[in-house]
């Protein structure tokens, strides 16, 4: 609800401080729902059922991730309301679809044994895990804050740039999907390795491009 009606409040933004106010809030917003959301769904799952809950949730996130900058480029392409009011419609369907569904819960399994604390080399996968985190994360923002500026002064039009930055959900997409189907990059160096090479690898291409193809590159 509260995402629907910061969309729907961009509507009658006119200031840049507006703009600021409304970031702010939708930060607020979302950082409720995503801890919620995690906890909901490994509540009373062992950890095979949570590996599967996991990768369904966020197959399903990357989906939206794909289909929504997309459609919303195209959106602003013809008005620039639209996509705002699209967007706070649907986030309207999703909050009363959310009061009227019954989630039905299965048995609790009985309590997997316990895990021995990692100690040791395992003991520092999980700091290294965080760093890691942090510093993709920090990129993607990096990319979606200061890539439509940058493609709008060399001429790219909003339904081209939407649809670049939905190349970022079907990577997502593709990648959650892969590590649904196995667990044998838990717990690995070499996975988390791969992705800052080739994050390092695409911000280059973003960075030296000047072509929609050296962008696609660097965004997947």
């Amino acid at each position: 609800l509260g995402l629907a009606l910061i969309n729907l409040a961009y509507l009658g933004a006119e200031r840049v401080f507006h703009l600021g106010l409304l970031a702010v809030a939708a930060g607020i917003v979302m950082s409720f729902y995503w801890p919620t959301a995690q906890a909901w769904l490994g509540q009373g799952e062992d950890r095979r059922h949570l590996l599967r809950a996991l990768g369904v949730f966020n197959v399903a996130w990357s989906l939206g991730i794909l289909v929504g900058p997309a459609a919303g480029g195209h959106l602003f392409s013809a008005a620039w309301r639209y996509p705002f009011a699209v967007a706070g419609c649907g986030c309207t369907l999703i909050f009363v679809g959310l009061l009227l569904i019954r989630v039905r819960r299965s048995p609790l399994a009985d309590p997997a044994p316990e895990v021995a604390v990692a100690t040791g080399r395992d003991g520092r996968f999980l700091p290294i895990a965080w760093v890691a985190n942090f510093c993709t994360f920090f990129a993607t923002a990096t990319v979606r804050s200061l890539f439509p500026k940058y493609a709008s002064d060399l001429g790219l039009g909003a339904g081209l740039l939407g649809d670049l930055f939905a190349l970022i959900g079907l990577a997502q997409l593709t990648c959650f999907f892969l590590i649904t189907r196995t667990d044998r990059w838990q717990f690995r160096f070499w996975p988390i390795a791969m992705a800052q090479i080739l994050d390092v690898v695409g911000l280059l291409l973003l960075a030296c491009g000047r072509h929609p193809v050296h962008f696609a590159l660097g965004l997947i």
